[in-house]
């Protein structure tokens, strides 16, 4: 008889092979479109030098003439890509920091009075150096930043042969950049306070000092946590620390802005760890949670969160990066891992999620520019979501499917199966491979691959109590798959 093989979208990932049952569970380059499995799109390197340095920062604008325009942020440099060409636009004095997040160490690390006199701290202080990262938004259409590493806060003008320039009378030591909608250029952790918001007055971003006539100002988070990151949403701007979430809203002279503590034990990984989706902002949290905010705040209940915490590598919380690819209305999260950087992506139209592994230390979703554009730990720019190649190789091998397990005995009773027929969402030359077992813990047998015919029936063979199903490509192709149905026959005890 033949019997569906119906596995929903998306991956779950919060038990082992066996107690997930008919769910995917190992995937990579993989999604769900209206219930059916396909790969992510391609990437193609479009700029022949990388960049100088570890990319922490992506943004792009549209000057008035609509030219579109790309920033790169790196430990080092700072870069913008425009008409085919990068330029250096590195502020002179720029003071560059982190590739990569380090524990503390070095003469003066930790507690007073424990080591020996003049010997450094290798282990145990508890103290991170985050990895440096980068901030940005536009004054009009020039472009404003801020890196991590440097604190100070940056105009550039359009002119690529001048470097950024420092702000005139802006705070030092700061965390971050973002522009209101009423054109007053904010700082956060300014003045190398991490709970303090400055802004500047409307119109004027070199004009900070506050008085009778203006709108400049500041304010002091009542907080637990330091801030990192600031993200502008419908109507506010939610500020987001190591602990908890506030909103700041413009109401006007003589306040002019007000806070709100919104959320508490909520606090964001990294900077780079938020991102606005549709009137909202999701994030991933320190503690490999994920936290929605349209208004209300929650928790995005996860079903991959126990493989991001054993993959996560805590002490690169600053690593994280969070992109957005709305016209598929999924989130990624970057984070790094024990070896290459992995993924997690939050489909928040279908509320379903996959995993993976991809070189990418920064993303910024398509609009001003072309196509999404993601930097790899190598410094080269890649556009993303075009073609079914990496830059011409094949992703063969790379991409694959694999369920838990699915029970196809009753009792003590095993199953063969002797064919697959694909519903008519199945198109491409993909390939199957069955993964059996007689018991859970038991050794697996593998049969297969076998090449997925589209158009009728796949002869197959399988035999066991449990059974893994993995879907691969066999070429390069635009290729999906749907429901199959499986021949299945019982066959004895054993």
């Amino acid at each position: 008889m033949f019997v569906k093989l119906a596995i929903p979208p998306g991956v779950y990932r919060n038990a082992t092979p066996y107690s997930a049952g008919p769910r995917w569970y190992d995937v990579n380059l993989v999604r769900w479109i209206d219930g059916a499995l396909l790969p992510i799109g391609g990437w193609q390197k479009f700029s022949a030098v990388p960049v100088v340095g570890t990319c922490r920062g992506l943004f792009a604008w549209k000057d008035n003439s609509a030219d579109a325009w790309l920033t790169i942020g790196t430990s080092d440099r700072l870069y913008v890509h425009e008409g085919g060409t990068l330029s250096d636009i590195t502020p002179v004095g720029f003071v560059p920091g982190q590739t990569s997040a380090q524990p503390g160490r070095g003469f003066g690390t930790g507690q007073f009075g424990r080591g020996l006199y003049g010997t450094p701290r290798l282990t145990g202080s508890g103290l991170v150096l985050d990895a440096a990262t980068w901030s940005f938004d536009t004054w009009g259409e020039h472009l404003v930043a801020c890196s991590t590493s440097d604190g100070k806060l940056y105009e550039w003008r359009l002119i690529t042969a001048n470097p950024a320039q420092v702000i005139a009378n802006a705070p030092l030591q700061n965390r971050g950049v973002f522009v209101s909608e009423q054109r007053h250029l904010v700082a956060i952790g300014a003045d190398g306070d991490g709970r303090k918001v400055q802004w500047s007055h409307s119109e004027d971003n070199t004009l900070w000092a506050p008085d009778a006539t203006n709108q400049a100002g500041d304010f002091l988070l009542n907080s637990t946590g330091l801030l990192r990151c600031a993200v502008k949403t419908r109507g506010e701007t939610l500020l987001l620390t190591s602990n908890d979430a506030h909103t700041m809203r413009y109401i006007g002279y003589p306040l002019v802005f007000s806070f709100e503590r919104v959320g508490t034990n909520c606090g964001v990984a990294g900077p780079n760890a938020a991102a606005n989706v549709e009137g909202g902002v999701v994030w991933m949290g320190p503690d490999a949670r994920f936290y929605a905010y349209d208004g209300a705040l929650r928790n995005i209940p996860c079903e991959v969160e126990a493989w991001v915490d054993a993959e996560f590598k805590k002490i690169g919380q600053s690593e994280v990066y969070a992109g957005t690819l709305a016209e598929k209305g999924e989130v990624w999260w970057f984070f790094p891992s024990a070896a290459i950087t992995k993924y997690v992506i939050f489909n928040y139209r279908s509320n379903t999620w996959s995993i993976g592994e991809l070189d990418r230390l920064a993303w910024i979703d398509r609009g001003a520019w072309k196509y999404p554009v993601g930097v790899s730990s190598a410094g080269d720019l890649f556009q993303h979501e075009t073609g079914l190649t990496d830059s011409g190789e094949t992703r063969v091998g790379q991409i694959y499917a694999e369920s838990g397990a699915l029970e196809l005995g009753n009792g003590d009773l095993t199953a063969d199966v002797l064919q697959v027929l694909p519903d008519e969402k199945t198109r491409g030359d993909v390939s199957i491979l069955f993964k059996a077992a007689f018991t859970p813990n038991g050794n697996e047998f593998v049969y297969g691959p076998y090449t997925v015919r589209s158009d009728g029936y796949t002869d197959t063979r399988a035999s066991g109590r449990q059974l893994k199903l993995r879907i691969a490509p066999v070429t390069d192709s635009d290729w999906q798959v749907g429901t199959f149905r499986a021949e299945v026959r019982q066959s004895g005890g054993r």
